[in-house]
């Protein structure tokens, strides 16, 4: 299994979305917004559905930033840019914030994302 997580960025903040309880695992954490991709989808597809289904934006990759691991399981981490409306798709997600470097130390974070985070800011980005 494998997933897609995408990295928007504005004015030095990172979005992130807050995991509903409804979620089967990791609830009430914070993550990128992201996707696990299905069977004979291209990572490309599965960040740009998963953004979609999350907040109702639409996504468009810039580049492929680095692949995240955790618990052996791999992530492909995507910047890119939002535009549309926001929704947030209840279900899947409580909350959106966005988040400064120095801001992200206050959150827990799933799937080890603390440590996207910290690559983030060693790029610059945050």
């Amino acid at each position: 299994m494998e997933f897609t997580a995408g990295i928007i960025i504005r004015d030095k903040k990172i979005l992130l979305v807050k995991r509903s309880m409804q979620e089967k695992v990791e609830k009430n954490k914070w993550t990128p917004p992201n996707e696990t991709i299905e069977d004979s989808e291209k990572p490309e597809d599965a960040i740009v559905r998963g953004i979609k289904e999350e907040t109702n934006f639409d996504f468009k990759i810039k580049k492929l930033l680095f692949n995240h691991f955790h618990n052996n399981l791999r992530t492909y981490v995507f910047l890119g840019n939002i535009s549309g409306e926001l929704n947030p798709e209840a279900s899947e997600v409580s909350e959106l914030r966005w988040v400064s470097y120095k801001e992200s130390f206050q959150l827990e974070f799933a799937f080890g994302y603390n440590e996207v985070i910290e690559r983030l800011h060693q790029s610059g980005y945050l």
